[in-house]
């Protein structure tokens, strides 16, 4: 079956990635857009995610699988030095390479990995550019004795689809207009806004630029305001989709009341914007009438008003 790559369908692709963006994570619409590839491309699986190939090696960060059973990424990483779309990438920076079960270049790797997951016709497709660091890629793959690789249209189709989701993510579109930055599990950085790299940079005089700051990678990274000279909070939650390997996601927010918050003041300013007493938020919260004072003396001070009647105003909107 021939599928269709043309400017018709890539217009349609593009305009149905950038309605999505408005709702789905990274990796959500990353899922979609491999969905929506290989139903218009055809192949029968892929493997895809964001790859360091600028010191002369490939080091995948963070990818996911489509059609592919769990153990790919590890049998890939023991036999990547013999990956030849690999090798071919990095040694005449093109932007994608192929492979033949039946052509005439092997390698031990290359045959292992084909045979083991039935992959006879094997095509990457990289945004990598040499001097940079992360890219995006997606490696599609076709079963089969006599499986076609891909054509230079489909080639093209998938390049052009790396580069839009690429700008998409890198936008604050996907951080709710919020500067936003994306990292492995290990906190490599992936990607990140260019309002949040210059934001971070500032901040961390001696960031390197290749990991996050360890204080974003901590628990509940906001709830102090962890860059108060910016008046700015870091918001932190992990993106996990099914056959992927999770990832950090860290947006940064102008800082609010609850970004100066302590847990325990916290506790208490939700139950004040409910309308507590200070007897019936000690008795929720196993604390002494006098502690619980002492608390609210400490949330007014913090949100700047001068009694609990405008603390309470202040606070139910966020809390209520």
């Amino acid at each position: 079956m021939r599928h269709q790559a043309g400017l018709a369908e890539f217009s349609d692709f593009t305009l149905a990635m950038l309605e999505r963006s408005a709702t789905l994570d990274t990796l959500e619409l990353f899922r979609w857009s491999v969905d929506r590839l290989s139903r218009t491309i055809g192949f029968d699986c892929c493997w895809g995610g964001w790859v360091d190939l600028s010191k002369g090696q490939a080091d995948v960060y963070a990818s996911l699988r489509h059609n592919l059973p769990d153990d790919y990424t590890d049998f890939w990483s023991d036999m990547k030095e013999e990956d030849l779309l690999a090798r071919e990438v990095i040694a005449t920076r093109v932007r994608c390479a192929s492979y033949l079960r039946r052509g005439r270049r092997q390698t031990d790797g290359m045959v292992a990995l084909s045979d083991q997951y039935h992959l006879d016709s094997m095509t990457v497709v990289s945004t990598h550019e040499h001097h940079a660091g992360v890219s995006t890629f997606l490696s599609a793959y076709r079963s089969g004795r006599h499986a076609p690789l891909l054509t230079d249209d489909e080639i093209s189709f998938i390049y052009c689809a790396l580069e839009h989701f690429t700008n998409l993510t890198r936008k604050t579109r996907l951080g709710g207009g919020h500067p936003i930055l994306c990292a492995n599990g290990e906190g490599r950085l992936i990607f990140a806004s260019p309002e949040a790299h210059e934001i971070i940079r500032e901040y961390w005089k001696d960031w390197n630029g290749e990991h996050l700051p360890e204080e974003l990678l901590r628990d509940r990274p906001g709830r102090q305001g962890i860059l108060p000279s910016h008046g700015m909070a870091a918001v932190r939650r992990t993106l996990e989709q099914p056959d992927a390997d999770p990832i950090t996601y860290v947006s940064l927010r102008e800082a609010g009341l609850r970004d100066r918050l302590t847990p325990r003041e916290l506790d208490v300013a939700v139950r004040i914007a409910r309308g507590g007493t200070y007897k019936e938020i000690a008795r929720d919260l196993g604390l002494a009438p006098a502690t619980v004072r002492n608390h609210t003396r400490a949330i007014l001070s913090k949100a700047r008003v001068n009694n609990k009647a405008a603390l309470g105003d202040l606070l139910a909107t966020q809390y209520a």
